[in-house]
């Protein structure tokens, strides 16, 4: 995928679950907890170290499966590239984080069982990513969101979740970066 190509969808992907969170929120109002304590940043820690090893294990997974990866794009240098990074490590997580744990996970699943609003919004985070791999990948990424949700639910905070994913996200990008040079 070229990158302006991939800033589209992307955009447009995360103007959706923009929307849809934004909609579920209302329907639902309460403090969006973004404040990062302590606590908060001790579990991003872990949940970004827990992503970085699926990531790991998905990728060696696809890898023996010969499953091909589409969501990542060859990043340009210049303006263009550095855009497609901001996209992909800082919006997406924003975007992503908003509807998956806080509108998804503690609004519309909040009074089901926990464990039950956990796995669901992590298989739903999985199938959000279906068109950039196969089952392998959809595992994997079932498992990240499953990180992510254990992190915004012990930390208390929303903003924690999305420093891990960022902080994820800009690790992979940066590696793409450098496997292009």
């Amino acid at each position: 995928m070229a990158g302006p190509d991939f800033i589209a969808r992307a955009l447009s992907t995360q103007a959706g679950l923009l929307v849809a969170s934004a909609a579920l929120l209302l329907a639902r109002p309460g403090r969006v907890p973004l404040r990062i304590t302590r606590r908060g940043l001790a579990w991003s820690a872990l949940g970004l170290t827990a992503l970085l090893s699926i990531n790991l294990a998905a990728s060696w997974g696809m890898e023996r499966a010969r499953e091909a990866y589409l969501g990542l794009p060859q990043i340009p240098t210049g303006v263009i590239g550095m855009l497609v990074v901001l996209v992909g490590a800082l919006s997406a997580p924003l975007a992503e984080e908003l509807f998956f744990r806080e509108a998804l996970l503690c609004r519309v699943l909040g009074s089901s069982p926990r464990l039950f609003a956990i796995v669901v919004s992590s298989l739903l985070f999985g199938a959000l990513h279906l068109g950039v791999g196969g089952p392998v990948l959809f595992v994997g990424l079932s498992a990240m969101g499953l990180a992510l949700a254990v992190v915004r639910v012990r930390s208390g905070s929303l903003g924690a979740a999305i420093l891990a994913h960022a902080a994820n996200n800009l690790v992979a990008f940066l590696l793409a970066a450098g496997q292009d040079t």
